[in-house]
């Protein structure tokens, strides 16, 4: 499930939880490899991840990060391709589903929140 939010609203968001870990995603992460790199990065990931798999394992079990919560806000939508852009969502899909059954695949762990939000005004471009 995606949260969509006003620029306001996010920098709102941003403020007021300082101590989670935030991704931020704009139109400067372009292509696969590119927002690879701005997610591991901005999540001090141990792993090399250097394809879609990858960061999709680190996403789902972002285990050195505690009891933090993970907030990955698109401030805009990343540079990708029409295919790029489709695995990209199917990937935060994916993992927001998995998130938000976190106790079938994680019983009794101690693991972050995750939470996915976009622009409000991104919606339309999304669900295309």
């Amino acid at each position: 499930m995606f949260h969509y939010l006003s620029l306001s609203e996010i920098q709102e968001l941003v403020n007021s939880n300082i101590n989670d870990v935030f991704v931020s995603i704009d139109h400067n992460a372009k292509g696969e490899r590119g927002l690879i790199d701005t997610i591991a990065n901005a999540l001090n990931s141990p792993y090399k991840d250097d394809n879609w798999d990858g960061i999709t394992e680190v996403l789902i079990d972002p285990f050195w990060l505690n009891d933090q919560v993970v907030r990955i806000i698109h401030y805009e939508l990343p540079d990708l391709s029409d295919d790029e852009m489709r695995v990209y969502l199917s990937i935060l899909n994916y993992i927001s589903d998995e998130w938000s059954n976190k106790e079938d695949f994680r019983p009794g762990a101690h693991c972050p929140d995750l939470i996915i939000y976009f622009r409000s005004d991104l919606k339309n471009e999304i669900d295309q």
